[in-house]
């Protein structure tokens, strides 16, 4: 019999110390959780106001132009370019 008692003492003790170990290590994924999740959440407003710079910048028609290889175009898209360019110039007197 105190064969058997030793066994369920030995038994209780291993779940308790599971439970105890397993809330060690939850609250350690945890921990890990909210760390990630808030250098999610910086990262994510960093690209937020990068894209509302980006927009606001191709609403106020500031910024880079896209750049354009005159050689590589057909006689007809410079011809188009051309006729765009000037009506540029136009506008601008």
């Amino acid at each position: 019999m105190e064969s058997m008692d030793n066994y369920l003492r030995k038994i209780l003790a291993a779940g308790v110390g599971a439970a105890e170990l397993g809330y060690e290590k939850l609250g350690d994924i945890i921990d890990e959780c909210v760390k990630r999740g808030e250098v999610t959440v910086e990262k994510g407003r960093a690209l937020n106001e990068e894209l509302k710079r980006k927009c606001k910048d191709a609403v106020s028609g500031e910024g880079t132009a896209p750049e354009v290889d005159v050689a590589k175009l057909s006689a007809e898209e410079r011809a188009r370019l051309l006729e765009k360019l000037l009506a540029m110039q136009d506008e601008e007197k």
